[in-house]
């Protein structure tokens, strides 16, 4: 495989695996040239995805063409293929910087540069509604009265516990349903611990798995999320900066305004998503997953009963 990537590559070296999950499999390693080491990352799924929206081969050709439209994202050296004999994946670049949104507050918190990353996040996010939907894979749209019936569903589950926050929660989204949106890419997780960081700034926007079609305030809302403010709630753009500060950013790429109500509702939406993830792991520590990890995360249920009260409040 490696000299399929270039003929110039002698070798492999540094191989390392990041994370072990069960279906996606993340390494690190370098391809050596003749005096050139080149770093690299691995995204592998041996037996196929489950459970994402995007197949490795659509996500990365979703960032070969946020890369070819100007978004700093690791460029994608191969498309793995049957004759790899590794599965479905992609080789991507390697790119140091910070990913970790802890570290990422502190460094923002040090050096003062919070409103710069912000504004950089903007200018990111609007390079990424901007691109023209002709040329990319076939991606999930899902409308939003659709969305809210599938979280409903979630909720009446056999077992369920009753959860009257989430209830009001889709009893306000169903009144205010915004008029749809002219359709565009999302990223569908843009925050921070999704992003690489530097002293200068961002370096680049991860994570593209489940990239779809919908309303741009979706992305511009997510990253507002309590919980993706990582205990720094004073600064709802991912513990980092103020969303007018954001806003400012991408209607200057974009040229267009920004609508605070269209991203409260989508923050609302988002927590009450949030909500019904965490709540269900209630269902896996029944005998799918009795671990302490989805122990810790059924348990955050309540914080965000707590977060979508002071949303539909209009507190940030």
């Amino acid at each position: 495989m490696a000299r399929r990537v270039d003929p110039r590559i002698t070798g492999v070296s540094g191989i390392g695996r990041i994370t072990a999950g069960a279906t996606l499999q993340t390494f690190a390693l370098d391809l050596e040239a003749p005096n050139e080491t080149i770093p690299l990352i691995l995204r592998r799924s041996p037996g196929g995805r489950a459970n994402a929206s995007l197949s490795l081969p659509d996500e990365a050709a979703v960032i070969r063409a946020v890369g070819e439209h100007g978004l700093a994202v690791p460029s994608i050296w191969h498309v793995l293929t049957s004759e790899d004999e590794l599965g479905d994946g992609f080789l991507m670049q390697r790119i140091d910087g910070e990913t970790l949104p802890r570290r990422i507050i502190r460094m923002t918190e040090t050096s003062g540069n919070g409103p710069e990353l912000t504004r950089q996040l903007g200018r990111a996010l609007a390079r990424v509604h901007s691109l023209p939907l002709e040329g990319l894979p076939p991606l999930p749209q899902t409308e939003i009265a659709t969305q809210l019936t599938r979280l409903e569903e979630e909720l009446r589950k056999e077992g369920a516990q009753p959860r009257p926050v989430f209830e009001l929660a889709l009893k306000w989204l169903r009144r205010r349903i915004p008029v749809p949106a002219e359709p565009r890419l999302l990223h569908g997780d843009f925050r921070i611990g999704n992003v690489i960081v530097g002293p200068e700034g961002l370096r680049a926007v991860l994570d593209w798995e489940i990239a779809h079609i919908g309303d741009p305030a979706e992305d511009l809302a997510w990253m507002q999320v309590p919980p993706w403010r990582f205990g720094n709630l004073e600064k709802p753009v991912g513990g980092i900066g103020r969303p007018e500060t954001l806003y400012e950013a991408y209607s200057e790429e974009t040229g267009w305004p920004v609508d605070p109500e269209r991203v409260r509702f989508f923050r609302v939406l988002g927590s009450l998503r949030w909500g019904v993830s965490t709540a269900g792991m209630v269902n896996w520590l029944r005998g799918h997953d009795p671990s302490v990890e989805r122990a810790m995360i059924a348990r955050r249920a309540s914080e965000n009963e707590i977060d979508l009260l002071r949303a539909i409040a209009g507190q940030e």
